[in-house]
């Protein structure tokens, strides 16, 4: 049986590692701000209650769009292609923006945690 595929990113969940790009620019899957973005993501979905797989956010995926936000901001001559609308929302909106981004970041973590707490569970 082949492996579910993951959900789209969500525009929380973008913002978030749009935040993590800015701070530290492309990062490898093994680097501890990618390891951390991850456990991020994973930690949000799960106490939201949703399944999550193995590959659900996993630092390979979360290394994989910091290479599209790269690609975004370099005008495609690095990183990787393969972004989506949602990326480019974001890179246009927070790029020159570090407040702003910042607080969009923490208000997402703070309302996805918020979520997660009513969740039953």
């Amino acid at each position: 049986m082949p492996a579910r595929a993951n959900r789209k990113w969500s525009r929380e969940e973008t913002v978030i590692a749009f935040e993590v790009f800015q701070k530290h620019g492309l990062a490898s899957k093994t680097s501890p701000e990618v390891l951390a973005l991850s456990t991020t993501l994973r930690d949000l979905a799960e106490a939201r209650g949703e399944e999550i797989t193995a590959n659900f956010r996993n630092p390979a995926g979360c290394a994989m769009k910091l290479g599209h936000f790269l690609y975004v901001t370099t005008d495609g001559k690095q990183g990787l292609s393969g972004h989506g609308a949602m990326d480019r929302e974001v890179v246009d909106r927070f790029r020159h923006d570090a407040l702003g981004l910042e607080l969009a970041s923490s208000d997402a973590k703070g309302r996805q945690a918020s979520v997660a707490a009513r969740a039953p569970g």
